[in-house]
């Protein structure tokens, strides 16, 4: 099979992650008995048919946020999993939206809605 399109030359818009800042959760001591569990509920969440309609979402995202070490990262694990609903924040993204460094989720759920896909895998 030929490919007629040239390839890239550069990495624009390529998603990519720096492997220091890989993890969602702290390895050491500082971390709660329940970070992993909020972890799993958002991705568990995310996996489930409409979920940024729904408010079980909303709670996880929002607590998964209160996760030592988690913060845009958990946009990028959920464009990941899901790359026709979530939309990736990652820094090259944010300097195309020129958007803020805070987020909670009402904030990401009008950028996932206006400028991600927003379908659902089932869609």
């Amino acid at each position: 099979m030929a490919l007629s399109a040239k390839a890239p030359n550069s990495f624009a818009g390529i998603l990519y992650s720096i492997t220091k800042i890989h993890g969602f959760f702290p390895i050491n001591s500082k971390g709660k008995p329940d970070d992993i569990d909020k972890l799993w509920n958002v991705f568990d969440e995310a996996l489930k048919s409409s979920p940024l309609s729904t408010p079980e979402f909303e709670g996880a995202f929002d607590k998964a946020l209160g996760v030592r070490y988690t913060n845009i990262n958990l946009t990028i694990g959920l464009f990941w999993i899901g790359p026709r609903v979530f939309l990736n924040l990652d820094g090259t993204m944010r300097g195309y939206l020129k958007n803020q460094t805070s987020y909670n989720w009402a904030i990401v759920q009008n950028l996932f809605t206006n400028f991600g896909n927003g379908k659902t895998r089932a869609s």
